[in-house]
C-alpha cells in the first residue's frame, strides 16, 4: 500500500473517530434532561407544569472561594423570558478543555433563544438592574512592582454591560485599582464593585456610571451591607437569612419550620403557617407567595390570609442536596408564569399559576 493511501486512511479513521466522539457526546446530552413529569410527585389544580430545561448556570462553582471569586449562580426573569450566564465545560478529543461562556435570554416556556453574546474572559461577578446585565471579567492584570519609578502599579479588572431587551453591548471598560472582585452590586444609576489586590494603597471599592461607564464618586447606599432585618424583629430573637416583601409593604419572614407575615407599622404578626424549612427567596404574584421547601416542596400562600393555596411535590432526584441553599433560584412575574433553578442539578423548572 501506498504511503498517501496509509495517510487518507489515517485521516478517514481519524475523522470517523471524531464523528463517534463527538456524536455519543451529543446523543449523552440529548438524554439528560427528562420529562418534567417524571420529577414531579403530586400538584394542586392550580399549577400548571409548564416546561423542563438543562441550562448550565454553575459558573465558578468551588468549595471555597478562590482568587476570583465565587460566582452565584445568576438569574432574572423578564415576563416569560429568562436571562442567564451560561458555563459549559467539555473535553476536547485531546483533552484540552472546552469553557464556553456566554449570557443567553430564552423564552421558558418553549426554550428558544431570544439573543445570545458569546464572553471571553474569567467572569468573576454578574449583577444587573432593570435596563442591563453588568458582568466583570478578571484581565490577568496583576499589581506589578515598577522598580524605576519606585511604586507599584494597580491591577485591573473589565467591566462590560449588555442591554437586557437586545443582548448587545452598551458600554465596556478597564478599571484600575484592584485584579480580583469580591462582590458587585447595582441599582438604576450605579455599579459597585468591591476588590482586592494585596496591596493597601489601592482603593477597595470602584463606582461606575450605569449608564455610561464612567467612574463617578458618587457611592451606593447599602453596598457591602447586609439584609438586616427591622429592629422589631431582631428584638424578638429573629435571626433569619430568608425574609421578603409583600405587595402591601409588609413581611414575610421564615422561622427554619414556618413562615409568618408581619406588619413593620404596626409591629404585629399576621398570620403563622408551619411549612418546614425554606431554601429559596420569597416571590410574590397575583396576591401569593412563592418559596421551596427543603423536602422539595413548591408552596403558594395567599399573602393576605396566610392560607395553603397549592403546592407542587417533586421526586427526590429533583433536586440535589449536597450544595448551600443558596443553589436554588425562584422567579416568577405578573404573568403567573415562576420558575425554579437549581445549580446542583442544572433543571429550570416552568410553572403557570392560577389564582
Amino acid at each position: 500500500m501506498e504511503r498517501k493511501e496509509i495517510i487518507l486512511l489515517a485521516i478517514i479513521a481519524g475523522i470517523t473517530g471524531l464523528g463517534i466522539y463527538f456524536g455519543i457526546g451529543f446523543a449523552r446530552q440529548l438524554q439528560t434532561t427528562p420529562d418534567i413529569q417524571t420529577l414531579l410527585i403530586d400538584y394542586s389544580d392550580n399549577f400548571e407544569p409548564v416546561r423542563l430545561q438543562e441550562i448550565r448556570n454553575h459558573t465558578l462553582r468551588t468549595e471555597s472561594p478562590g482568587p476570583h471569586g465565587q460566582v452565584e449562580p445568576f438569574l432574572i426573569q423578564i415576563g416569560e423570558d429568562i436571562v442567564y450566564h451560561e458555563k459549559n465545560e467539555g473535553l476536547h478529543p485531546l483533552d484540552d478543555p472546552i469553557i464556553i461562556n456566554s449570557l443567553q435570554r430564552i423564552n421558558a416556556t418553549n426554550g428558544k433563544i431570544v439573543w445570545q453574546q458569546e464572553l471571553e474572559g474569567i467572569v468573576t461577578e454578574v449583577t444587573n438592574n432593570a435596563k442591563y446585565v453588568f458582568i466583570a471579567f478578571s484581565t490577568q492584570i496583576h499589581p506589578a512592582f515598577d522598580s524605576v519609578n519606585n511604586l507599584v502599579k494597580p491591577g485591573a479588572i473589565k467591566v462590560t454591560a449588555f442591554d437586557i431587551e437586545s443582548g448587545t453591548v452598551v458600554w465596556s471598560g478597564l478599571y484600575h485599582g484592584f485584579s480580583f472582585t469580591s462582590y458587585m452590586d447595582a441599582n438604576e444609576e450605579i455599579v459597585a464593585i468591591h476588590g482586592h489586590n494585596g496591596h493597601s494603597s489601592f482603593p477597595d471599592d470602584i463606582y461606575i456610571d450605569a449608564q455610561t461607564g464612567d467612574v463617578t464618586e458618587e457611592k451606593l447606599v447599602g453596598f457591602g451591607s447586609e439584609k438586616e432585618l427591622p429592629s422589631a424583629l431582631s428584638a424578638k430573637g429573629i435571626r433569619s437569612r430568608r425574609w421578603g416583601e409583600l405587595s402591601d409593604g409588609n413581611l414575610v419572614v421564615s422561622t427554619g419550620i414556618g413562615i409568618y407575615a408581619y406588619n413593620p407599622r404596626t409591629e404585629s404578626t399576621l398570620w403563622e403557617l408551619r411549612t418546614g424549612l425554606v431554601v429559596t427567596d420569597f416571590a410574590v404574584d397575583q396576591d401569593a407567595v412563592f418559596f421551596l421547601t427543603d423536602d422539595a416542596t413548591l408552596w403558594a400562600v395567599d399573602e393576605i390570609s396566610g392560607q395553603r393555596l397549592g403546592n407542587v411535590q417533586f421526586t427526590d432526584t429533583a433536586f440535589a442536596d449536597e450544595g448551600p441553599i443558596a443553589d436554588y433560584i425562584i422567579n416568577t412575574t405578573d404573568s403567573g408564569t415562576i420558575t425554579i433553578f437549581s445549580r446542583d442539578t442544572q433543571y429550570l423548572f416552568t410553572f403557570r399559576f392560577f389564582n
